[in-house]
């Protein structure tokens, strides 16, 4: 390993104290208002949360703020609930299906989304429901033609025929 330059104590404690002064609250706000938005997520779709976390650390139980974590994506800020959501967390979010288990649109943090995540749940809600009853529908449709298709064979089978093949 090389020799790495010395620090010098003034610039390191300078370094600091501008860090304490214009660094830090910031972070503490940014932090606070992913907090909120995790909490309100969680609040809307009826998900107890035991604890959430950035995903900015490599190795479990390291833990240290980056600001890479909330400038890696244009498009969200991914977090880890706890415990891992089993209900479905979707929305529909400018037209797209958004699913809250891992992560929320970055530009919330510059927003007010509350209205959007709620009219986004319900949106999906709607989908979904639409999407079980289309399935149902063609279920239904396949059970009807499987039985259409039944009595016309059997209407060109002989009594014994029938009988034989064990149809009813």
């Amino acid at each position: 390993m090389s020799k790495a330059d010395r620090l010098d104590q003034k610039e390191f404690n300078s370094a600091y104290n501008d860090y304490k002064i214009n660094v830090a609250p910031f972070e503490k706000r940014l932090i606070d208002r992913t907090d909120y938005i995790v909490h309100k997520i969680c609040e809307v779709y009826h998900f107890k949360l035991d604890w959430w976390d950035l995903y900015f650390h490599e190795f479990e139980g390291e833990a240290s703020f980056e600001w890479e974590h909330f400038l890696r994506s244009d498009e969200q800020v991914e977090y880890c609930l706890v415990p891992y959501p089993e209900l479905d967390m979707g929305a529909i979010i400018e037209g797209a299906e958004w699913g809250f288990e891992t992560g929320f649109p970055r530009r919330w943090l510059f927003e007010d989304f509350e209205k959007e995540l709620v009219e986004g749940k319900k949106s999906y809600e709607q989908k979904q429901e639409e999407k079980k009853r289309k399935n149902k529908q063609k279920r239904e449709a396949a059970e009807h033609r499987k039985k259409n298709l039944i009595e016309n064979v059997k209407s060109k089978l002989t009594k014994e025929e029938i009988k034989a093949l064990g149809i009813k």
